[in-house]
């Protein structure tokens, strides 16, 4: 077995790092969909699991998606999964990962870390995985748009 090391094979591997970490995530957001039986929960409540539950379901349709699209065809070069990996970046992981965290200034994320480590952890491990999906995409850009492609 040949190991590639190329720049498409690079950032297959790392798209496959970004996508694997935003996995627990993910289920968190579906298990939250089914409180356990002793909870007493409101409607509004329910109605609010219920959405988070979807909205992870959501995300792992799209990590499994971008997974089989990375290793199908991203790794040969075929183009249009270029495509599809941009709207994966910017259509799902910018909205999932950066938007709520856009207007989160340096200061208070030293504040977040201060009062609790879980907020200022998240922060920067969406900052950090959305990053590496961004690197993962434009590193082998001139492989997938050249004209001598192969």
């Amino acid at each position: 077995m040949q190991i590639r090391r190329d720049l498409v094979f690079v950032s297959s591997v790392l798209f496959t790092i970004a996508l694997v970490c935003v996995i627990p995530p993910a289920v968190e957001d579906v298990r939250a969909m089914y409180p356990p039986a002793s909870m007493e929960l409101s409607g509004v409540v329910m109605g609010l699991a219920r959405l988070t539950g979807e909205r992870g379901i959501l995300s792992l349709t799209i990590i499994l998606t971008g997974l089989i699209v990375i290793w199908a065809g991203y790794v040969k070069r075929i183009r249009w999964t270029w495509f599809v990996m941009f709207t994966i970046v910017f259509g799902w992981a910018f909205t999932e990962l950066m938007l709520p965290w856009l207007g989160v200034t340096p200061w208070e994320l030293v504040l977040a870390a201060i009062k609790g480590p879980g907020l200022a952890r998240g922060i920067v491990e969406a900052r950090l995985v959305f990053s590496l999906m961004v690197i993962a995409l434009f590193l082998p850009a001139r492989a997938f748009f050249s004209r001598g492609r192969r």
